[in-house]
């Protein structure tokens, strides 16, 4: 539903747009912001960093559930032979075991995001940035992002341009008046 409002949302400013231009030649041109961004060599760099914390949360967090088993198996094996302290202790360790795992989970999940976050908006802004220069620089009148829009010719697609330049760190120059 949220996509067929953008589309027509889309159709009618591109109507307003193009009758109020008159003479004017519309430019229109599209993006795939997502694969920009997975082309961005930047932001693989930082999915890579994003993915080895990952898997080094994901590591400990199974560390700690080998340690919980390892507790709960010996628990089970042994409180038919021993007195119920001794037991209960074991209970009392898998508990801080377990409450442990919960907190490395949750502290390593936020970090997770806080990092995410830190790495992936400057990046997120400097495409917007890139868009927004070529935008003007050439002269369009508007850019789509391609994802919200069910077909469009390949003539009008920046994406592959807009990776290029942003990996090259290509400076846009106006587009002359």
């Amino acid at each position: 539903m949220k996509r067929i409002l953008l589309l027509i949302f889309s159709i009618s400013l591109f109507s307003l747009i193009s009758s109020s231009t008159g003479q004017e030649a519309f430019k229109l041109g599209v993006a795939d912001a997502q694969r920009v961004l997975e082309g961005y060599q930047k932001a693989v760099e930082a999915n890579k960093l994003l993915e080895a914390a990952k898997q080094r949360l994901v590591d400990k967090l199974e560390n700690l559930v080998e340690e919980i088993r390892t507790l709960e198996e010996k628990k089970t094996k042994t409180e038919l032979f021993v007195p119920e302290a001794e037991s209960a202790d074991l209970a009392q360790q898998i508990r801080l075991k377990q409450d442990a795992y919960v907190r490395e989970r949750n502290t390593g999940e936020e970090a997770l995001f806080a990092k995410q976050q830190e790495l992936m908006v400057p990046i997120l802004k400097e495409i917007e940035e890139l868009i927004i220069k070529i935008g003007e620089a050439e002269g369009y009148d508007l850019i789509l992002n391609k994802t919200a829009v069910l077909y469009v010719n390949d003539k009008y697609d920046l994406t592959d341009k807009l990776i290029k330049l942003i990996n090259a760190g290509a400076e846009i120059e106006a587009a002359p008046e």
